[in-house]
């Protein structure tokens, strides 16, 4: 995923035709956008999405004043971090973002489980940019509705056939081979609308449980109980580091939601998007 930030009349080089073009043809000044202008985002090779995570996180610790000292000791940890084996924090980082992003595209019904399956990979491959996972694909297609089962079917697929990049085209021909029933929906979801719900995702901030309860009731409209009740359940999944605890406690959780005081939709995209936070936690504890 780039942003670039200022590359309105930058060269789009190395082409052909060197002549020097704007970024979208849209009639607006390089020093602005307008609303809909969202084309200037892109899912890029991993390379270059490993170094702007990179650069976003030291341009966070600069923003909030940390230390030189501090600063490097992210840098070494971070670089560490591409040579290792997923950790625990990594894998709920994963599965976080997946959810998150499962979540904000509720809205697409089942055929979201390509988004939070897109944000998977980004994140997979930010964390693992230099390797290739050693990933058993789920046999396709799948005949289940769950989205958490599709997500994983997804992923695993992706991963297994050795893609070097989150290309829409791609996910969507993957997607449409993972649950043939769902085709057109998923055809119907532009590329536009896919990035936007991707990008989304990846630009939440879910690094506590209470950010993660605001970021649920942007989208679910929980009372002041059940919010507590699903704050005590994301607390719980601080500390949860084994697949069993964790699919256990994510169980629970869905099952309290038939007792909320939702509208049915709502409860049911609750449930949905947390089959994909259940999941992909198992996922990505299997992959080498």
């Amino acid at each position: 995923m780039t942003l670039w930030w200022s590359c309105r009349g930058c060269s789009p080089l190395p082409i052909p035709n060197r002549e020097v073009k704007p970024l979208m043809a849209d009639g607006t000044a390089p020093q602005c956008g307008r609303v809909g202008s969202c084309h200037i985002f892109y899912l890029t090779p991993f390379h270059t999405l490993e170094t702007e995570f990179f650069v976003l996180i030291i341009f966070k610790l600069v923003l909030f004043g940390k230390s030189p000292p501090r600063i490097f000791v992210v840098i070494v940890n971070y670089k560490l971090y591409l040579s290792m084996a997923l950790n625990y924090h990594q894998k709920m980082a994963i599965a976080w973002a997946d959810w998150g992003s499962g979540l904000a595209a509720a809205a697409l019904g089942p055929v979201s489980f390509l988004v939070g399956g897109a944000a998977s990979m980004v994140v997979y491959h930010t964390f693992k940019a230099s390797q290739s996972p050693v990933i058993q694909p789920d046999p396709i297609p799948i005949s289940s509705n769950d989205w958490g089962l599709l997500h994983n079917a997804l992923c695993s697929n992706y991963l297994s056939q050795g893609y070097q990049r989150v290309n829409y085209q791609d996910i969507v021909n993957l997607a449409c081979q993972v649950k043939p029933e769902l085709e057109s929906e998923i055809l119907n979801v532009s590329e536009d609308t896919y990035n936007a719900y991707v990008i989304k995702g990846l630009c939440l901030n879910l690094f506590s449980p209470q950010l993660k309860i605001d970021f649920t009731k942007t989208i679910i409209n929980l009372d002041v109980s059940d919010s507590n009740v699903v704050l005590s359940y994301y607390n719980e999944l601080v500390d949860a580091e084994d697949t069993n605890d964790w699919t256990t406690i994510v169980n629970n959780l869905i099952g309290c939601i038939v007792d909320f005081n939702l509208s049915q939709f709502e409860k049911d995209i609750f449930s949905n998007s947390l089959t994909i936070l259940r999941s992909s936690y198992v996922l990505w504890n299997e992959i080498e």
